[in-house]
């Protein structure tokens, strides 16, 4: 029996982990680079590493702005 986490990844997957790898540089988030081949792969990676790779770059401090 044929299963999806098999398949070789989409163009979707693999702009989605771009955009992941590239928000985690500029946001300063520590994560692996992509290593797999394969939807399940692109699959388990998106879903560990989307919401670090945004979460580093909030500051409580910044989000309170200047009050004057």
């Amino acid at each position: 029996m044929r299963n999806w986490r098999s398949d070789p990844i989409t163009e979707k997957q693999d702009r989605m982990i771009a955009n992941i790898e590239e928000d985690a540089i500029m946001n300063g988030a520590c994560i692996p680079p992509f290593t797999g081949k394969t939807k399940g792969d692109a699959c388990d990676y998106i879903n560990n590493f989307i919401h670090a790779s945004h979460v580093s770059a909030f500051d409580f401090h910044e989000d309170a702005g200047d009050r004057v």
